[in-house]
């Protein structure tokens, strides 16, 4: 969407660092944890927490439970990213 490296890389380290991470807590806070949807989240909660960092063992099995239901949002995540990548190089002269 941009045309020049450095601009993409600092919109992502922007996005990546600050925007997800205040967007994620404030969801958690306010929006009933809608922002476990948002990209960078589905993709870390795809590795639960060490079992010995969790002394709940019913926290540590919900954690384990809900990784399939990630493993598929990060899939159709990558598949949409990947059909829009491919429409907008399609349309362009390269």
């Amino acid at each position: 969407l941009t045309r020049k490296a450095f601009v993409a890389l600092a919109i992502f380290l922007f996005y990546f660092i600050i925007l997800e991470n205040m967007i994620v807590g404030l969801s958690r806070e306010y929006a009933n944890d809608i922002g476990r949807f948002m990209p960078l989240e589905m993709a870390d909660r795809l590795i639960p927490i060490p079992r010995f960092l969790i002394a709940n063992e019913d926290t540590w099995k919900k954690m384990v439970d809900e990784s399939n239901m990630h493993i598929i949002y990060t899939i159709l995540l990558v598949i949409a990213t990947w059909l829009l990548c491919f429409r907008i190089n399609k349309k362009r002269d390269l």
